[in-house]
Order: C-alpha cells, then structure tokens, then sequence
C-alpha cells in the first residue's frame, strides 16, 4: 500500500493494483513499490509489468506470482488465478462507491488488513492446506503463522525450523552441511532475495542429489519463511508490533477453529459481512468503538 505522505491522507479502499504489488513485494518478486504496477504512471506501462506476453503465454507479474504461489501444482494456479479475478472485480466495485471519512489512510489501511484480508487470507490458507500439499508455499503458512502464535517474534528462527523439517524429510541418506550453514544466515534484518533462495536450492540438489518433487517442498518453505519475515514488517507499517503479532494470532486461530467443521454463526457472520463492517468502520472516527467480532 502506498506510504508517501500516508499520515495526511484519509483512507480509501487500495487499488487491485496496489494489492498485485504488496504480494508481490511480500514474495520477493519485486524488491520495491517502484518496481510495480501501482506506481507506473501509463496504461501501457501497466499493462507491461501486469501481462507481458497475451494469454495463456503470460509471465507479467500477476502471473508469476500466481505459480509461486502456487508452487508445482496447476489446478491450485488456476484456482488461483480465478480467486484473484474474483478479488479485483469486489475491489472495484467497492472503490466505485464513494467513501467520506475522516480516518487517516494508516487508520483505515489497519482495518482494511486485519477485518478483511486477514478473514480472507485465513479461510484461503485453511482451504489450501486441506486440499494441497507441500510443494505450495501457502501451505505452510498456518505452520509460520502457529510459530508466532505461541509468543516466540525470531521470525527467522521459524522459517529456518520449517524448512529444515522439510529437509528431515527428503535428506536422509546425505546430510546437506553446506546448505545447512547457508541456511543458518538467514535473519530478518536482510531477508534472502528469491534469486539467492534459488542458488542455494541448485546447490543442494547437487549436495543431497534430491528429487525435483523432494526440492519442491524444500523451496515451498523457504519461500514461505521468507515471504513471512516481509509480510510481517510490512503489517508493522501500519500497526505496532503487538498488535500486529495479535493480528496474526487471530489469523491461526481462525484457521484453526475453521478446520474444525462449519464456523459458529457468529464467524459465518462476520465472513459473510466483511465488507460491511469494514465500510462502517471506515466512515467513523474512532473505528475501535464498533462491535468486535471473533
């Protein structure tokens, strides 16, 4: 989300464009907002970081971030794909109705986040985890997101535990040293580049002589561990750190209570009505006043 002179802006609803970016900063697709789509000033501009090349043949960023997403799995991309299409259509629909508040951009952006990405996130992770398997990086977000839930922030230390459990699982003939103590540097004030995470990879197929599928799950959770780091910091922007970590807490909680069966109707209500909440929430000045919901 954009964050120039953010203070003396009044919230808005964010662009699709604006939402391509932050997942694909959060990724590591691109290293900065100006390398997106939000900030190129021409249609064509757009249109050429968004879809490079005409469909189906199109590695424009949308596109790349579809198939990290989604790892080696196709029907999850197309899924996908068609969730993201879904979610552009809401958020156009819903900046065409106008909006008068007098909450700051960093006020609203907090709600926006935590009443409605955040429930949207959840029930995508919950269905992603029951239906996929590890060779996705969503699939281990529910694993990130209970690490931080139990109190511990060393990020790092929980992305370099979830990978190493998948390395347990494909190195057990040869130890991978090497790609254990490349592993070992990652931390959260300089979050390895997707590039790096890649040229560690090729090393330890080299190293272990693992399987294309077993290198799969390895990469999932390191794109994940990563994405992770980001994510968060980027959250902190508009929420302090507790907060925030209260926010992600939820976030696995939801999962959790989703994975259990059909959600009480107080939880059906508030998937159901996300968009009204938020949209009330936004047209007040002191958005904490409103009724919590679970």
């Amino acid at each position: 989300m954009k964050d120039d002179g953010q203070h003396n802006r009044y919230a808005m609803y964010p662009a699709y464009d604006e939402l391509v970016d932050e997942l694909a900063l959060g990724f590591g697709l691109i290293t900065n907002t100006e390398q997106g789509i939000s900030r190129a000033r021409s249609w064509a501009h757009k249109q050429g970081i968004y879809a490079r090349l005409p469909h189906p043949k199109n590695h424009g960023l949308r596109e790349r971030l579809v198939h990290l997403m989604a790892g080696r799995d196709d029907e999850l991309a197309r899924k996908l794909t068609s969730y993201l299409n879904g979610i552009e259509t809401v958020l156009a629909e819903l900046r065409s109705e106008p909006l008068f508040s007098r909450t700051t951009y960093p006020v609203g952006m907090k709600h926006f986040l935590s009443e409605w990405v955040l429930p949207q996130f959840a029930w995508l992770l919950r269905e992603v985890q029951s239906r996929y398997g590890p060779t996705t990086p969503l699939f281990h977000f529910p694993d990130l997101l209970q690490d931080i839930s139990e109190g511990n922030l060393d990020l790092a230390a929980h992305a370099r535990k979830r990978v190493r459990a998948q390395l347990r699982e494909v190195a057990k003939v040869r130890k991978p040293t090497e790609f254990s103590r490349t592993l070992s540097k990652l931390d959260t004030r300089s979050v390895k580049k997707l590039k790096t995470v890649d040229d560690e990879l090729k090393a330890l197929e080299i190293e272990i002589e693992a399987s294309a599928e077993d290198l799969a799950c390895v990469r999932a959770a390191y794109v994940a561990g990563t994405a992770f780091i980001r994510f968060f910091s980027r959250w902190s922007e508009f929420e302090d750190v507790d907060p925030a970590v209260r926010a992600f807490q939820r976030c696995y909680t939801l999962i959790e209570r989703w994975k259990r069966g059909v959600p009480p109707a107080s939880e059906r209500q508030f998937v159901d009505n996300q968009f009204l909440v938020f949209d009330a929430m936004m047209q007040v000045d002191t958005p904490s006043a409103l009724r919590k919901y679970p």
